[in-house]
């Protein structure tokens, strides 16, 4: 009896109807890992593209309310605007003159120091705006890391928004910085 059942069982396992069986599942296991896959590369392509629209958005509103106070040179409301902006303290602001020199800074450390970044050297030169993204606690010249460690953990990813700060919309005389901590969507 039990050599007739092993029989049994090793012919049934290897039938034709166990072989499209095993061959359906197969299928159905990679092509739910694709779509899975997909899918999370999806959403998280989608995430990173709305915070980075996000974040543009707010430095385009900082630029264009600090036009008039940046053409009088009114330093205290542009210090409180800044002040408004930063208010949930996971960002910064920092607003450039046509020179690049920082004329108000939310944490005013680098007041008076030229802020040399390729976003805003970019609109500067002509640019609407830019974006960049840098590690916190990377190599980088002085400026650059006093802006960017305001956050105080290791690997933390900043992102640095730029937008021009123009007149009569035509001439830039300034560029807003907005930064803010992005690690999130790194992770």
């Amino acid at each position: 009896m039990a050599t007739i059942s092993l029989t049994r069982i090793k012919t049934n396992l290897y039938s034709i109807r166990w072989k499209v069986l095993i061959a359906y599942l197969l299928i159905i296991v990679v092509a739910f890992s694709v779509v899975g896959v997909s899918l999370l590369q999806l959403v998280g392509e989608y995430l990173f593209t709305q915070r980075v629209k996000e974040d543009q958005r707010t430095a385009d509103t900082l630029s264009e309310q600090m036009g008039a106070s940046l053409l009088r040179l009114d330093v205290d409301s542009m210090y409180q605007l800044a002040l408004e902006f930063c208010a949930d303290d996971a960002s910064r602001v920092l607003v450039l003159d046509q020179y690049g020199v920082v004329q108000v800074d939310s944490e005013s450390q680098l007041n008076g120091t030229r802020f040399e970044n390729a976003e805003a050297a970019d609109v500067l030169h002509g640019a609407a705006s830019g974006y960049g993204f840098y590690d916190g606690f990377g190599r980088g010249a002085f400026w650059l890391r006093t802006a960017l460690n305001t956050f105080y953990y290791a690997d933390a990813m900043t992102g640095v928004y730029a937008s021009a700060i123009s007149v009569d919309g035509k001439t830039t005389i300034g560029v807003a910085i907005y930064i803010s901590q992005v690690q999130e969507i790194y992770e």
